[in-house]
């Protein structure tokens, strides 16, 4: 089955696949998700929202995937 092209949309496989090659970042996956959160904010769904500490850690992420420690 073909990959979904929203990130927020993509399995577990599917989102490390397609970090794994590159075809989107950390930083790029954190940030839909975040942006979906944000969307649905009127559902009163979330508790504590941290998008600060997300993209901190995509930012590690992307780091530890550019020098091939991921």
């Amino acid at each position: 089955m073909a990959r979904s092209s929203d990130p927020t949309r993509f399995t577990i496989g599917e989102a490390r696949a397609a970090l794994a090659a590159k075809d989107i970042s950390a930083r790029e996956l954190a940030q839909s998700h975040i942006d979906a959160v944000a969307r649905a904010r009127a559902l009163n769904a979330f508790i504590t929202e941290t998008p600060d500490q997300a993209l901190s850690r995509a930012a590690q992420s992307d780091a530890r995937i550019a020098s091939g420690d991921a």
